[in-house]
């Protein structure tokens, strides 16, 4: 600390020191696949007995084996995009030889997943692929292969390509229904709030192979689906408006997603620029940043007045069950929590929040003054004790039956502190 009170550079290049040191050295097993979440109090993995059965789907399954993989694939691709901003900051050898390990460890996995289906990329619970996936994960993943592949050697590049390709033909040869979802119509991912994300992967495709089917499928998504619409308040986590005029979102989730799309499109999308560069400003001021807070930390759920667009923050004594149309599908699925809104506060919600708006400084640079208060905050504030998923010091803010989410130190909030310091190092927001 200096003088002032106030952290210096060197305490946050050394916390990001800290946090990869910290990655690599509890968070693999020993196949070298990725774990997303490790026990805060041990930094060991999770035993049985420490998670509630609320962790195990319908599916079944081990508790550890869910909790442990959940996020996978989506946790490495994040890794992989922070390992590639360090790199491309400093040059330093040893962080690309990282990278280079994590691809190639991952090539068993992949092999795995083709087994199942050519192409497919599936939630690796117990350190397996399963037949489950949604397209957060592939998209992360995906995206952070992309990244990666602007750093590899020609044969990691070209091998990084196909498993994307692959990953979006086997996407789009069942019209983006994967194996455990009902066959809806429109498909379930390409909802209004959604179909930016699948827009997103397909596109990553078109860059790395120039094939026009890629691009001529986005067109039909944009078409059909309107997905370069971004729209806003549309996920399933915004609950219907209150006879207040109160609308409540329980848990941020796929917004932080779309963020890195239309980061994506910005500078790849470049005829479209302006349109993109609208859109995620548009998400930023009404969805992305909802909820943060002076201490670095978020809100996990906000609450607004649609009359003046102002939150209404949620008071401790109203924590609780939204009873609405469809609590008890998502209940039955243990999936309760998304329907949980407490004043409880995360630094999963912070870092990703600032995570976006230094992409967002990036896409859009005339927009750096509002966000880079917001990166600086996040950064100084979520030191390894704060990154777990939910902090609920008087043990009343989130459901007594997901305790684990207090105690899960989580790669899911790890991530995107790094992404967000070694790209405002890179921006020059941040002092190196």
């Amino acid at each position: 600390m200096n003088r002032n009170g106030s952290e210096t550079a060197v305490d946050l290049a050394a916390r990001a020191l800290e946090f990869r040191d910290t990655i690599e050295r509890h968070f693999f097993d020993e196949r070298g696949i990725l774990i997303c979440n490790v026990d805060s109090r041990t930094l060991q993995p999770f035993k049985e007995e420490d998670l509630s059965d609320a962790v195990v789907t319908l599916s079944g399954g081990s508790k550890v084996g869910r909790w442990a993989y959940e996020d996978t694939m989506f946790c490495v691709g994040m890794y992989l995009r922070a390992l590639v901003e360090e790199y491309t900051v400093t040059r330093d050898e040893k962080v690309k030889a990282i990278a280079d390990r994590i691809f190639d460890d991952l090539q068993p996995l992949i092999r795995e997943n083709n087994e199942i289906e050519p192409g497919y990329i599936g939630k690796p619970w117990g350190g397996r692929p399963q037949r489950s996936t949604t397209i957060d994960q592939t998209f992360f993943f995906c995206f952070g292969l992309f990244l990666y592949a602007q750093i590899a050697d020609d044969a990691r590049k070209q091998r990084a390509g196909e498993i994307i390709a692959a990953n979006v033909d086997w996407w789009m040869k069942d019209d983006y229904h994967p194996f455990d979802r009902a066959r809806d119509e429109p498909p379930a991912f390409l909802n209004p709030f959604q179909a930016g994300a699948v827009l997103a992967q397909v596109y990553l495709a078109y860059l790395c192979t120039g094939n026009e089917k890629y691009r001529n499928e986005c067109e039909r998504l944009n078409r059909e689906h309107r997905a370069d619409e971004f729209q806003v308040l549309r996920s399933s986590q915004w609950h219907p408006v209150d006879e207040k005029g109160l609308k409540t979102r329980s848990w941020a989730f796929f917004h932080f997603l779309l963020g890195s799309g239309l980061w994506l499109f910005a500078g790849h999308w470049t005829d479209r620029r302006a349109w993109w560069q609208e859109r995620f400003v548009e998400q930023w001021h009404r969805d992305i940043k909802l909820g943060m807070c002076d201490d670095g930390l978020a809100y996990l759920a906000v609450r607004i007045n649609l009359r003046n667009g102002k939150e209404v923050p949620i008071r401790p004594e109203e924590a609780g069950f939204l009873q609405y149309e469809g609590f008890e599908d998502l209940k039955a699925a243990n999936l309760q929590h998304r329907f949980w809104a407490s004043a409880a506060k995360s630094s999963h919600i912070s870092t990703h929040i600032a995570c976006c708006g230094v992409q967002l400084a990036e896409a859009a640079p005339w927009m750096r003054p509002e966000v880079e208060a917001v990166v600086r905050s996040v950064l100084h504030a979520v030191d390894l004790q704060k990154c777990v998923w939910v902090e609920d010091p008087d043990g009343t803010q989130w459901p007594a039956d997901e305790r684990q989410y207090t105690h899960s130190l989580a790669i899911r909030c790890i991530t995107p502190w790094l992404i967000t310091y070694w790209m405002g190092r890179r921006l020059g927001m941040i002092e190196g």
